[in-house]
């Protein structure tokens, strides 16, 4: 592992996390092995922003994996982290918004998504979706249907509208159901 760099051990982090998602926490054979790289990164004393960012990553998909496996608390404390290290990320507060989402904590959910919209400049659509149901889940249906709106691209008539350069949108999370655990592979 000492001759692996940053991002070798990020990409196989992801792989041992998407092994099999439906097994939940300990899925697939090298399922502590984003543990390892996450505890080596820590205590790595000359981290500079580039390693922030992978163990932001790392945070994030380990998160992720605890909230497919309805381990909320453990998802909750890994998204702090990786929001902590790399704050600017419009992606890890989509996955935050995701985990409110799962335990229909609708107003916590929307606030995520609008820091996660705020800081991507609109740009991810799973965040216009995903607020589309935690709107939906506080009884906001108007607001719910305008955030579907943006999502498609067909902004409301005399509203907002998607930022011209939207054409490839990149979102770590697929849309998620109310009470389900979200999706979150990456585009």
């Amino acid at each position: 592992m000492a001759t692996d760099t940053p991002e070798a051990l990020a990409a196989r982090c992801w792989a041992a996390l998407t092994t099999r998602p439906d097994a939940g926490p300990d899925a697939g054979p090298d399922a502590a092995f984003c543990d390892l790289v996450i505890d080596r990164l820590n205590q790595n004393l000359r981290r500079g922003a580039r390693e922030d960012a992978l163990l932001a990553a790392m945070y994030n998909n380990r998160a992720v994996r605890h909230l497919r496996a309805r381990e909320y608390e453990r998802a909750s404390a890994d998204i702090e982290e990786a929001i902590n290290l790399t704050p600017e990320t419009a992606e890890l507060y989509l996955t935050r918004g995701n985990l409110h989402l799962a335990q229909r904590q609708f107003l916590e959910a929307r606030g995520a998504f609008d820091a996660a919209l705020d800081l991507s400049g609109g740009r991810l659509t799973a965040a216009w979706l995903n607020r589309s149901l935690a709107n939906r889940g506080l009884g906001l249906v108007a607001e719910a249907d305008i955030d579907l709106q943006m999502a498609t691209g067909r902004p409301p008539s005399g509203g907002a509208s998607l930022p011209a350069d939207d054409a490839a949108p990149v979102a770590l999370s697929a849309p998620a159901r109310a009470g389900a655990a979200p999706d979150s592979r990456s585009r």
